[in-house]
């Protein structure tokens, strides 16, 4: 026979777990998100992020632990993940609640949010190995309001432009640099971002 108490504490405990691990989910999603869009001078109030894309972010974050260099790093997250799960699942005395492991959890993705936002930024204004999408803009004749308008004009027309993020209004682009093949030649190589307001163009053509 169905032991209902039972069933309703497992429910209740496994909705506690639930949210535990969407906080989670969302601090290191945000953190990431922040960083990344900061190595480019965005800020993320800019980007206008929903929260269902912060927890999308959030699995860059977890893909980022599984490579190679990051290994030890993987391996005490996942024990303390695995502790947290325990305590909280298990643990029927309630004053054993696992703050030390949750703020030791917290460290970590803190610590490695931050360093996976920086590392794919900086893979992202890589010329060969970027994610980032190709862009070409057929622009309106009234385009004046940047201040590197024929740098970005230039760009466009030679396809060297790369989407770097989109909102409500705007564009935001960066120039696809040839001479940027290894993350040594980031430092002999200055960013130019643009945003391109979308009042100002009449065609937009996305290309991988």
């Amino acid at each position: 026979m169905l032991d209902v108490k039972n069933e309703d504490s497992f429910l209740k405990k496994f909705a506690e777990l639930s949210f535990v691990i969407t906080i989670f989910l969302y601090f290191a999603g945000w953190i990431y998100i922040y960083e990344y869009f900061n190595y480019f001078g965005l800020s993320i109030r800019e980007l206008e992020v929903d929260f269902y894309y912060v927890l999308i972010y959030s699995l860059n974050v977890f893909f980022y632990l599984f490579k190679f260099d990051n290994f030890i790093t993987t391996l005490l997250l996942v024990a303390t993940i695995i502790t947290i799960v325990f305590l909280v699942m298990f643990q029927g005395n309630r004053k054993i609640v696992p703050w030390v492991s949750c703020f030791i959890l917290f460290f970590f993705l803190y610590h490695t949010s931050m360093k996976a936002g920086r590392d794919e930024a900086k893979a992202a204004r890589m010329y060969k190995t970027s994610l980032l999408r190709k862009v070409a803009f057929v622009l309106k004749d009234t385009t004046t309001s940047h201040p590197a308008f024929n740098l970005l004009r230039i760009s466009n027309r030679d396809r060297k432009l790369r989407l770097l993020a989109v909102n409500k209004d705007a564009y935001f682009v960066i120039i696809a640099d040839p001479g940027i093949l290894k993350e040594r030649d980031l430092v002999n190589h200055s960013m130019q971002l643009f945003t391109v307001k979308k009042d100002e163009i009449s065609l937009i053509k996305l290309t991988n």
